[in-house]
């Protein structure tokens, strides 16, 4: 008797062994941001790592693999094991806008799944104060008025850049993009007023805008902002549809089990409606998307990748080595 009892128990102890070892997650999850730290979208997934460790039980530990606009952390994702504990946290720009411009990318989402859309960051059309236009409406009609004369500064190839792009197109304006090399040098040539105009994302420009330095005319968000209510949406100027920004969302390599995506999407969720989370996410200038599951989220790229691949053929963009 004493042997099988012996026997039972080191059987019980084996397979609760085995089912710890099977439960997920079972060591630190890494999430593998495409950018070097510091940036938005880094600022972004350590905010989410902070807040869904706890929920996980086990760590989530960032790690930025920069290089390729994305493309190095995306295919270090896609050759992970599909198990959930290294997951992408991905921006909009290496999703749907880059695999139009670098042709041969194929499908981004054909070696992910996805998880959950984060949050994003909305694009605003600034002017330096200088410009004869109080309104969004009225730097329209000095568009029309002096085609040409008139140019906007952002980052090249990225949602601020397709911005005016798509304004252009939709307002039938003639507006030339001056391309920097980030939000901060276009900020000071519009603040200088070397260039009459800029659309960077809210965290780089609201301080500018507080301090008067450049006039807020009009956001390319899906609804106003909290920190600008009394800013008008370019959609509700007479323009649905110009939307643009940055944003994240969460994917996991493709053939990962559905019931851990439905884990990971679940604690996201609940770590998304924190107070804290909340709190950190509006005070970097962004707004989370709670409840975007795996279905919304994927047919949320789709729905992008398609509008900017129809924008970037339209407009005959092509990236240039300079």
């Amino acid at each position: 008797m004493a042997k099988l009892l012996a026997l039972a128990c080191t059987w019980l102890l084996a397979a609760a062994s085995a089912l710890a070892q099977g439960a997920y997650p079972s060591r630190p999850v890494k999430l593998l941001v495409g950018f070097a730290p510091g940036g938005s979208v880094d600022i972004a997934a350590r905010i989410v790592a902070e807040g869904l460790g706890p929920r996980l039980g086990q760590q989530v530990v960032v790690e930025n693999r920069a290089g390729g606009s994305g493309v190095l952390a995306s295919q270090a994702v896609a050759k992970a094991d599909p198990d959930g504990h290294t997951l992408l946290f991905a921006s909009n720009g290496a999703l749907t806008i880059n695999p139009h411009l670098a042709p041969g990318q194929g499908d981004p989402m054909a070696d992910f799944l996805p998880v959950a859309r984060i949050a994003r960051v909305d694009a605003l059309l600034v002017v330096h104060p200088q410009v004869p236009a109080a309104s969004f409406g009225e730097f329209i009609a000095l568009l029309k008025r002096e085609p040409g004369k008139y140019s906007f500064s952002s980052s090249p190839y990225g949602p601020t850049h397709l911005a005016g792009e798509l304004l252009k197109k939709r307002a039938d304006v003639n507006m030339l993009h001056i391309p920097y090399k980030g939000d901060a040098p276009a900020l000071v040539d519009t603040m200088s007023g070397v260039v009459p105009a800029n659309i960077s994302v809210v965290p780089s420009v609201s301080k500018f805008i507080h301090a008067g330095k450049v006039r807020a005319l009009a956001s390319f968000g899906e609804k106003r902002l909290a920190e600008f209510p009394d800013l008008p949406t370019v959609s509700e100027l007479g323009y649905p549809g110009v939307t643009a920004g940055a944003w994240y969302a969460v994917l996991a390599p493709k053939g990962t089990p559905s019931a851990i995506v439905q884990q990971l999407q679940r604690e996201l969720q609940t770590a998304l409606k924190d107070p804290q989370v909340i709190a950190r996410m509006s005070a970097a200038g962004m707004e989370s998307f709670p409840s975007a599951g795996p279905q919304e989220t994927g047919e949320y790229i789709q729905q992008e990748y398609r509008k900017w691949g129809a924008l970037i053929r339209e407009a005959n963009i092509r990236m240039t080595n300079n």
